[in-house]
C-alpha cells in the first residue's frame, strides 16, 4: 500500500497491508514487525516481553511464536489467555495493536512440524537445565555451533507454540499531514472497521 500524506487508504488496502506486513516480517527477527512485544495481565500485575514472530496464517487469524514450555508465561497465559501484540515500523511509522486470545501448545503435530522445520540455532535454548527467570549464580550458556536437529531431542519436551487467535486489529498510522487510526474487529465471519480518533 502507497501511504502517502494525501493518501487516505480504504479498508481493504489497510487490511491488506497488514496481513502483508505481518507475513513478510515471520521469522524475520530483522524485519520491523518480527520481533513485536507480547502483553498480558496476570493477577492483576501487568507482563511483556519480546517475542519472534514465527508464523502468520491469514485464513485463520492466526499468529504464532514459541517460548519455553517452563516460562512463566505459560501458566499466566493458561490461566488467563487473552494477549495483545504490538508491532510498530519506525521508517513507515505504523503500529499495528493485535487482540487476540493464546492457546499454548506443547503436543500435537503442528509442534512437531514448528519444531522439525526450525532452524537448529533457534532452538538450543530448550536445552538448558533450568527454567527460564530461574535464579542462577553465573550465566549459563548452551553452545550453538555445529548444533544439529538431532542434538536438541532433550529440548523437545520443553519447546511449546503460542498460537494466538486475532480479535481485533488497532492500526494506526502516524503521518505528519494527521495521524490516521483504525480498527477491525472480527464478528465471526468478517472484519467490522471503523476509523477512530488517534
Amino acid at each position: 500500500m502507497s501511504l502517502t500524506e494525501e493518501h487516505i487508504p480504504t479498508r481493504d488496502e489497510i487490511l491488506s497491508d497488514i496481513w502483508q506486513r505481518l507475513t513478510d516480517s515471520a521469522d524475520q527477527a530483522g524485519k520491523a514487525w518480527g520481533v513485536p512485544v507480547l502483553s498480558n495481565q496476570f493477577g492483576g500485575v501487568p507482563a511483556a516481553r519480546s517475542v519472534v514472530l514465527r508464523a502468520v496464517d491469514r485464513e485463520h487469524r492466526k499468529l504464532y511464536a514459541f517460548t519455553d514450555a517452563r516460562s512463566p508465561k505459560v501458566t499466566q497465559l493458561r490461566e488467563h489467555s487473552a494477549a495483545i501484540w504490538t508491532f510498530y515500523d519506525p521508517v513507515d511509522r505504523i503500529q499495528l495493536i493485535a487482540h487476540t486470545e493464546i492457546e499454548v501448545k506443547s503436543v500435537g503435530p503442528d509442534v512437531d512440524r514448528f519444531w522439525n522445520s526450525s532452524r537448529p540455532e533457534s532452538l538450543h535454548c530448550y536445552l538448558g537445565e533450568d527454567a527460564p527467570g530461574t535464579k542462577v549464580d553465573t550465566p549459563s550458556v548452551v553452545p550453538t555451533m555445529s548444533i544439529q536437529l538431532h542434538d536438541l531431542a532433550g529440548g523437545r519436551e520443553n519447546f511449546a507454540v503460542l498460537e494466538a487467535t486475532i480479535k481485533e486489529l488497532d492500526w494506526l498510522a502516524l503521518r505528519r499531514s494527521g495521524n490516521l487510526r483504525a480498527r477491525f474487529v472480527w464478528t465471526g465471519e468478517d472484519w467490522e472497521f471503523s476509523w477512530l480518533v488517534p
